[in-house]
């Protein structure tokens, strides 16, 4: 039996396709951390998140023979999330449907990794200003210096023309400058800076 170590993405969507258990596997336990960690900053109800995360790993085995190879798995992976989290949310909350142009996520969470040599003084200002931005705003910050998604990628995982993506993407960053102190500024682009040369 193949280590799980030695499926690459496109080996284990072929071996998924097939109806083979050691590839499904292999996907489960290769994406539930990032699935999981991204569904809960779009919302904080735990089961909730778990629950659809195990629902696109269902569906994606029960109509595998259909579905087409995406170019990026982990971006295919996160957008189907995205998308069932937003159909889940407003049936868990038990309130009345959103309008599909509304935005569908009322928060957005981001943590500053404590690792970083960033003074946690700093990290915390940093911290209130993010909280400060939109919600949408905060989800295109995570996409892009996080995930590392481009602008394109992130217009298609929310739904949004590029244009949008843009504007908001360049209205946050206009934001956090507007609000920081010298110190926190020079700590800001560090942060952001780091982020973009592993993404």
């Amino acid at each position: 039996m193949r280590e799980q170590s030695a499926w690459d993405d496109r080996s284990m969507w072929d071996g998924l396709v097939d109806g083979q258990q050691g590839a499904f596997t292999a996907l489960v336990r290769r994406y539930t951390d990032t699935l999981y960690d991204y569904g809960m900053r779009l919302c904080t109800d735990e089961e909730l998140v778990k629950d659809c995360v195990q629902e696109v790993f269902l569906f994606i085995w029960r109509r595998r023979q259909y579905l087409q190879q995406p170019v990026s798995l982990k971006f295919y992976l996160m957008k189907a999330v995205r998308n069932k989290i937003g159909r889940e949310l407003p049936k868990w909350q038990m309130k009345e449907q959103l309008q599909e142009s509304e935005y569908q996520f009322p928060d957005f969470f981001i943590e500053l990794d404590e690792q970083t040599a960033t003074p946690p003084a700093v990290r915390k200002r940093l911290k209130s200003y993010i909280d400060q931005l939109s919600p949408r705003q905060r989800e295109i910050l995570y996409l892009r210096f996080y995930e590392g998604l481009r602008q394109q990628k992130i217009a298609e995982m929310m739904n949004l023309n590029h244009q949008s993506v843009y504007n908001l993407l360049r209205g946050a960053l206009v934001a956090l400058k507007k609000k920081v102190d010298y110190e926190t500024l020079i700590a800001y682009w560090c942060f952001f800076f780091v982020l973009l040369s592993f993404s």
